[in-house]
């Protein structure tokens, strides 16, 4: 029997990192909303991030596990326990209230009064296994923060289609969508108010004396 080599052990800070550097480059084939909180805060600490930390204004959540989810530990014990694959530190760190996880909401609702946040949680249980089991991979007290200023609103969905709708027409769709124009809606007003004034055209000496012989 040949073994897969091993690969390397990955973090949720390593995601995090990877997720700021293809925002730097434009790189969008990666579905990483994982991370978008320690990136952030990541990103505050470093120079070459600099630009793109003070251009984001709000946040919005696609049933993230802000405090993890039970299903971590039995992952962990699934994939030690198989020859083709070896178990990833980042499962580890997703488990219910890991240290990993309340460092990171400890660090994060400091810096979270900045953002406009909007958390999105998943309320059909999942399919999972050869026998069609069905499990909740998140509860709504992992994937709402509860900080003050934060919306929060259910989607009639399971883990895996959250993000994914298969028509524009579906609720749980127009439901994303409108809470995003909304925050753009936000951005571009803001953007537009602080934006300074042109400068007052001054006339020319030339004119007003020649307006004061008219005037005569």
């Amino acid at each position: 029997m040949k073994f897969l080599p091993p690969k390397p052990i990955t973090s949720v800070l390593d995601f995090a990192k990877d997720l700021l550097f293809d925002l730097k480059y434009a790189k969008d084939e990666h579905n990483r909303d994982l991370n978008i909180g320690d990136a952030y805060m990541q990103g505050q600490h470093d120079p070459n991030y600099e630009a793109i930390i003070k251009a984001i204004s709000a946040i919005t959540f696609l049933a993230t596990p802000h405090r993890g989810t039970k299903l971590a530990d039995l992952l962990d014990r699934i994939l030690r326990s198989t020859f083709l694959t070896n178990s990833k530190l980042y499962v580890s760190e997703l488990a219910k209230n890991s240290f990993t996880l309340q460092k990171l909401n400890e660090q994060f609702r400091h810096i979270a009064p900045r953002l406009e946040i909007v958390s999105f949680y998943e309320t059909q249980s999942t399919t999972i296994g050869l026998k069609n089991a069905r499990v909740m991979i998140l509860e709504k007290e992992s994937s709402v923060l509860g900080y003050p200023g934060e919306t929060s609103k259910a989607s009639n969905a399971d883990h895996h289609n959250v993000c994914k709708s298969d028509s524009p027409k579906e609720p749980d769709y127009i439901t994303v969508r409108n809470a995003l124009e909304s925050i753009v809606r936000k951005i571009i007003f803001t953007s537009s108010s602080n934006k300074p004034l042109p400068p007052k055209r001054k006339e020319s000496s030339d004119l007003k004396i020649a307006g004061h012989y008219r005037n005569t």
